[in-house]
């Protein structure tokens, strides 16, 4: 059992298992060996409920993880007792938890059939899914968005015992872009500015004009 304690690793290995058991059960044919996938199907849900009450904080070490009753992970986690379906929850866990022993060990003399794979893959989708939007609850957005930058996100901001702190209108400045285009801020000044439009006169007009201002003059 990973002695692991990174909610991350446990729900990477849950959708591991989940999918290897999904497709070997769906690509299976004629091999009947149900009881194999029965148990991938319980672990996937129990790494899943592992992350959980890792991220939550509903476990704080190792020994509190020693268990593979799915149940009693589920009553660990405080969020889900408010469901209506919860008790259908507890079914559900009750019923893959059976699968954890049988597939340990040779001689057991239990083999599920092919309706019981489906019921588990069935009760192992909702318990993952669920596990999954308790965890994204959990986590912020950005780090949804950018799970790689988890480790230096919060990191404190680094201020220079050298060199005097920057404004933001400095630092702005920095990233602003180059005058790609010369003389567009001048035209769009140019166009703001307002004027008004040329009076266009005819000749007549302008010998009345010239002697008005002949005689002004």
């Amino acid at each position: 059992m990973s002695k692991s304690l990174v909610w991350q690793d446990w729900i990477n290995e849950a959708l591991d298992e989940y999918e290897f058991a999904k497709e070997s059960f769906e690509n299976s044919y004629n091999d009947k060996r149900y009881k194999f996938y029965c148990f991938h199907f319980q672990q996937s849900a129990e790494k899943a409920l592992k992350a959980v009450v890792i991220k939550t904080g509903s476990v704080k070490d190792f020994d509190s993880l020693k268990t593979h009753k799915i149940e009693e992970l589920l009553l660990m986690i405080s969020e889900l007792k408010d469901r209506e379906d919860y008790e259908e929850l507890l079914e559900d866990a009750a019923y893959l938890s059976a699968f954890a022993v049988i597939r340990r060990y040779p001689d057991s003399p239990y083999e599920p059939s092919k309706c019981e794979v489906v019921d588990a893959m069935n009760c192992n989708k909702k318990i993952y899914n669920i596990a999954v939007d308790i965890l994204l609850s959990h986590v912020p957005l950005y780090l949804q968005i950018f799970p790689d930058y988890d480790d230096i996100i919060n990191m404190p901001h680094h201020v220079s015992n050298k060199h005097a702190h920057m404004s933001m209108h400095d630092r702005a400045a920095q990233f602003a872009p180059f005058t790609a285009l010369t003389g567009h801020n001048d035209a769009i000044r140019e166009t703001a500015r307002v004027t008004e439009r040329e009076k266009n006169i005819d000749d007549d007009m302008k010998s009345v004009l010239d002697e008005r201002i002949a005689y002004i003059r």
